[in-house]
């Protein structure tokens, strides 16, 4: 792969996690890409026919990755550029049942390979308008956004109180 670029559409990132799922699958279990699964912090999730796949943002951030060019180009790969790249597409999960959720998934998933997730692992699942999200997760995004709209339209002290009042219930 001569030139690593990190992805700029979408759709390149649903492709890339479903690519992830199949190299994992066909290639066994004794590679590179097999044995830093415990090493991936940033995993991105996406629900494909009811179930949640998962691809690290080393491998899914970056067009057209395979798991003999990951292989070949671990020394170039950049988690923070391809977490950048990311960003438009997708929101952090970092408490709740829903973290529990994909937690739980991850750890099944990586437990068929013999591996279990760093310590320090992080979820993201796509933003509204996603293609493959699912509806469930749509409308909660929705809120969100409008959450945000209007918090950012309060007065500093308004804004002071509630972040208070969300750590409070956090």
């Amino acid at each position: 792969m001569p030139h690593i670029r990190v992805v700029t559409k979408q759709e390149q990132v649903l492709q890339n996690i479903r690519t992830f799922q199949k190299e994992l699958e066909t290639t066994g279990k004794n590679n590179d890409l097999v044995n830093t699964l415990s090493h991936f912090r940033a995993w991105y999730a996406v629900k494909a026919n009811g179930k949640w796949i998962f691809g690290p943002s080393k491998f899914v951030g970056y067009v057209g990755l395979t798991a003999k060019a990951y292989a070949t180009n671990i020394v170039q790969l950049d988690g923070r550029k391809t977490e950048d790249a990311l960003k438009p597409w997708f929101v952090e999960v970092s408490s709740g049942p829903l973290y529990d959720e994909l937690n739980d998934k991850l750890h099944d998933f990586l437990a068929s390979f013999g591996k279990q997730p760093s310590s320090l692992a992080r979820f993201s699942i796509c933003r509204e308008g996603l293609s493959g999200a699912d509806e469930e997760f749509k409308g909660a995004f929705s809120l969100v956004e409008a959450l945000l709209t209007i918090y950012r339209e309060m007065p500093e002290a308004a804004q002071q109180e509630f972040r208070r009042r969300i750590k409070k219930e956090a």
